[in-house]
């Protein structure tokens, strides 16, 4: 109900309202644009061009649709033509020290025995995860950190149920070979993979 009323101060002109849809959604869509960039400065650049699109284009917007999904959607198709753009690899040390986003994507535990398992695990996951391309990071990254159903991945990316498995599909038997490849099956579980 919230975002309604923002969204309507919003058609009416009154830019001061986007602050609360960046204070809100921000954070969030600053991390998933980096799960699919792999990139910190790139995916705060998506978040705020995505901010800035959706504000221009807000009269458009239908206020009886919940606004999170469809900025979300936007941040994310937003942050796989930024990657398709500019293919950068960075170091695994830079990436573990820039963020612990990918950490959500392992299971957690309560056991203190099992946290360096668990960090290894959260560590070959974000290694991995850099190789695959954008719109398998996308499907990965809406599944296990968004935890859409592939109904709403489908919805969302506006593309068949089918393409959706198909990713999806393609993307967890990638990470598999490669964690077979790099010998570290023993790291993974089932609910990751």
């Amino acid at each position: 109900m919230e975002d309604y009323k923002i969204i309507q101060r919003l058609k009416q002109g009154d830019i001061q309202s986007l602050e609360k849809l960046v204070e809100t959604y921000q954070e969030k869509a600053i991390r998933t644009a980096y799960l699919v960039t792999q990139d910190k400065a790139m995916a705060r650049d998506v978040v705020q061009a995505t901010f800035i699109a959706v504000y221009e284009a807000i009269e458009h917007f239908d206020s009886t649709r919940p606004f999170e999904p469809y900025f979300m959607r936007s941040v994310v198709h937003a942050a796989i033509r930024a990657s398709k753009k500019q293919k950068r690899t960075i170091s695994l040390e830079h990436f573990h020290e820039e963020t612990g986003y990918l950490d959500d994507l392992v299971a957690k535990t309560d056991h203190p025995e099992d946290a360096l398992s668990q960090q290894e695990r959260a560590d070959a996951v974000q290694a991995l995860l850099q190789r695959l391309s954008p719109e398998k990071r996308a499907v990965i990254v809406m599944k296990y950190y968004l935890d859409l159903s592939e109904a709403d991945m489908a919805d969302k990316l506006n593309v068949p149920h089918g393409t959706v498995k198909s990713r999806l599909y393609q993307a967890r038997q990638q990470l598999k070979r490669l964690f077979q490849r790099d010998n570290l099956t023993s790291l993974m579980t089932e609910d990751v993979l």
